[in-house]
């Protein structure tokens, strides 16, 4: 057991290898065990404090030079014998003061004022949603929820009442917290005297790191400090405030044998429309559109790059980010727009109930999206913050070195760095963002759940058919860079680790068609495989090793073919050799009989395995959208998986390895060159 302290400990630590600093104030506890109702009620106010803590230190978050990167609040186990109550930052250098700062006086705040009504309200209506929805699913629920669970209760004697139980008790003690119950158990957590204060930061010289004695002076500063009560900002309106007009469904297609329906609407879009009965309560949602960044001119290249981000931390229509996801936090639903080098795109959920709220969100990103000033300051603040110690992370700069050498210095690949995100512009990056979202014409979206055509027909008219637009399909720009087309091999010396990171990468043109990509695919596990067998097992090199294959077909058809591996710094030739040597074989001689059917097999699993997943069928309309091929190649897949042959493979094994141009890359431990 961990005996009590009953006193501040304090714990300072730097490590040469810590990217940012992160602060930590853990109050100990010995655990409860979750026996009868009693106890199950008390870990329940307690989710809900560390919930409601969290989403304060969200709030930061968007102000223009926020405290910390990230901050949150949880309570678990530090031990087998303890427990901890925890409130947590990830700052800069130079933050930390900052940082932990916050924490205590938001920790104070609570203390003196409590949590509001509105907070409480907003979290009982969260819980009950959210185990509506776990409710509706208990019949179809993933085995690893049943295995954490039974793995709690054999470790520490949790209960496992079942899913219907355990909602018939959520509902019966919901209503019964009280405002004075949940505040009375904030302060015996936040007053407990066995605490430790927790502070890790970068051991690199210039930075700022504090002493003991600081981090005393400011506890026992906040200690009697009078801090003002939080004003929550309650949001009662609606997401859209004004009539909106529907438009129509003017043609339909049928796509009967993967029960597929196409939708074309008034104003240009095409919705597909896949109901199942996967899962009780969820609807899954994209949406896609050709063009992205790679359509922006040089001059305002990152601020396209960044738009999507830009809004998402802005809110959207009439609130602002913290009043969204106040507004979002009752309900069970999710939508994120993203703009990427050759596309621009959505992608969401929802349950049955908050459908219609996943509409309105697809609704307002176009015609209300916002840009806010208060949050391009903060996201800047923070991407430079992050970008500041990302520079001391030596596989940070290794992979950033990497996109250098496979690019050819192309300005697009360059990595970000805190100048370059000074001509990030908040106007630029709108504009850009409302031409990309202004025609939803343009965009092909996709539902597949557990709904009714009639039911969601009213709903998909009013919100996506009733978005100005017009029928228009755009292309994407051809910003593709180019690879090394001779072998280029490069090393970096960074960091204290004895260990090295083995990169080889190989590119060429390639014969784009979803046979070919499925036959390169099997290569590249098949080489995985014997990858495995020689370097981890037979020659005990390394702990795992990759090989992943890349089959690009826009903006032009190329493959790369990703191997990586860590090993001792001492063996990187003799393994590196012991590749290359595995390659030349699986070129010669093709693969062996055993090693094709043992992919074959995998592939036909997950794909049996898939076709009872709503995530898989929105991936594969994604797919047949991007790539531009019918919608029933889904059903082709089991077939092609099934005829790919011995010869086939072996001729997809020479066209990616035969005399292909490589960048061979490896990260050392700086002192390797010094011993060198």
């Amino acid at each position: 057991p961990v005996p009590p302290q009953n006193q501040t400990i304090f714990s300072l630590v730097k490590d040469t290898e810590l990217p940012v600093a992160q602060i930590e104030i853990d109050y100990k506890s010995d655990p409860d065990t979750e026996r009868v109702i009693a106890d199950y009620r008390k870990g329940l106010l307690e989710n809900m404090i560390t919930d409601m803590l969290s989403k304060r230190f969200q709030e930061y978050t968007s102000k223009p030079n926020p405290p910390f990167n990230f901050a949150y609040s949880y309570k678990g186990r530090m031990v087998q014998t303890k427990e901890t109550f925890t409130l947590a930052c990830a700052a800069r250098s130079e933050d930390i003061i900052a940082g932990y700062q916050t924490l205590l006086i938001e920790a104070k705040r609570v203390l003196q004022h409590g949590f509001t009504p509105g907070e409480l309200e907003r979290q009982k209506k969260s819980l009950i949603s959210n185990w509506e929805k776990i409710y509706s699913e208990r019949d179809k629920q993933n085995s690893k929820r049943l295995i954490n669970e039974y793995t709690r209760h054999i470790l520490y004697q949790e209960p496992v009442p079942g899913v219907e139980k355990e909602f018939e008790i959520v509902k019966q003690i919901l209503p019964t917290i009280s405002l004075q119950e949940i505040n009375q158990l904030t302060k015996k957590l936040l007053q407990n005297p066995d605490r430790v204060i927790a502070v890790m930061g970068p051991d690199k010289e210039g930075l700022y790191f504090p002493d003991r004695d600081t981090l005393q002076t400011i506890l026992a500063r906040v200690d009697t400090m009078k801090v003002e009560p939080y004003v929550d900002q309650s949001v009662t309106e609606p997401l859209i405030d004004h009539p909106v007009s529907s438009g129509r469904i003017v043609k339909t297609v049928a796509h009967p044998k993967i029960g597929l329906t196409e939708w074309h609407l008034s104003n240009g879009a095409t919705v597909l429309l896949k109901p199942t009965k996967f899962k009780n309560d969820e609807i899954l949602m994209s949406g896609f559109s050709f063009g992205g960044y790679s359509l922006a001119p040089d001059s305002i290249y990152l601020s396209a790059k960044f738009s999507a981000a830009l809004a998402r931390h802005s809110g959207l229509g009439k609130f602002d980010q913290i009043q969204l996801e106040k507004f979002l936090s009752e309900k069970v639903v999710r939508l994120s727009a993203s703009v990427a080098k050759d596309n621009e795109s959505f992608s969401g959920s929802s349950t049955v109930k908050d459908f219609e709220t996943l509409l309105q969100l697809v609704y307002l990103n176009f015609t209300a999206p916002r840009f806010d000033s208060s949050a391009y300051q903060s996201f800047l603040t923070r991407q430079k913050s992050w970008l500041k110690t990302a520079r001391l992370n030596p596989e940070k700069v290794y992979s950033d070195s990497l996109t250098v050498w496979l690019t050819q210095h192309n300005p697009r690949y360059l990595p970000l760095t805190e100048e370059m995100l000074d001509g990030i512009k908040l106007k630029s990056a709108e504009h850009f963002f409302k031409q990309r979202f202004s025609n939803p014409g343009d965009f092909t979206f996709i539902l597949v759940g557990n709904f009714d055509l009639q039911k969601v027909k009213p709903l998909i008219e009013k919100y996506i058919g009733g978005i100005p637009g017009h029928e228009q399909h755009e292309k994407w720009g051809n910003q593709d860079y180019q690879p090394p087309q001779q072998v280029l091999e490069k090393s970096l010396y960074m960091g204290k680790d004895p260990k090295s990171i083995n990169t080889i990468v190989f590119n060429g043109p390639f014969d784009w068609s979803f046979e070919n990509v499925r036959t390169g695919l099997f290569v590249t596990d098949i080489l995985e495989i014997k990858l495995r067998e020689r370097i981890r097992e037979a020659k005990s090199g390394t702990y795992s090793i990759g090989v992943s294959g890349r089959f690009y077909h826009i903006p032009r058809p190329r493959f790369e073919v990703l191997i990586q591996f860590t090993c001792d710094p001492q063996r990187v030739d003799e393994l590196t050799k012991e590749v290359f040597s595995q390659i030349d074989s699986l070129v010669q001689f093709g693969p062996q009989e055993k090693e094709l059917q043992k992919v074959r097999e995998q592939y036909l699993k997950d794909y049996e395995e898939g076709l009872k997943q709503n995530g898989f069928w929105r991936s594969r309309l994604n797919y047949s959208l991007f790539h531009q091929i019918p919608f029933n190649h889904v059903l082709q897949m089991d077939d092609i998986y099934r005829s790919i042959t011995l010869q086939q493979v072996q001729q997809m094994t020479k066209h990616l390895f035969n005399n292909r141009p490589y960048l061979k890359a490896v990260l050392y431990p700086e002192r390797q060159n010094k011993d060198n």
